[in-house]
């Protein structure tokens, strides 16, 4: 996974140094070794679906309905979909995120 642009909430996975701008595109070192099938990214956060079909989000999200914190967080499960819920395909916008679960 490769990824640049703005990281000021952390949604490139990288440590906040010198400004929080990555101008040049770069391996996700934390996710080199992860197995991704889907990745969708809003203004403040980026969302992954690993081949588990299990849904991580990243970054920064006022909705809070991703993550158990509002705040920056950093490969958190969304813990509120279940173990029973796979998702195939996530798709999102500026500020919105929508999942297709395969069981539903």
């Amino acid at each position: 996974v490769y990824g640049c642009g703005d990281n000021e909430y952390g949604q490139l996975l990288r440590p906040r140094r010198n400004g929080n701008e990555v101008t040049q595109i770069m391996v996700i070192p934390k996710l080199e070794t992860w197995k991704i099938i889907d990745i969708g990214c809003t203004e403040y956060s980026s969302f992954i679906v690993d081949d588990k079909q299990r849904l991580y989000g990243f970054g920064f999200t006022i909705w809070n309905w991703a993550t158990d914190k509002d705040g920056m967080y950093t490969d958190n499960r969304v813990s509120r979909l279940t173990r029973q819920n796979k998702i195939s395909q996530i798709e999102c916008g500026k500020s919105h995120v929508v999942c297709l679960d395969e069981n539903k």
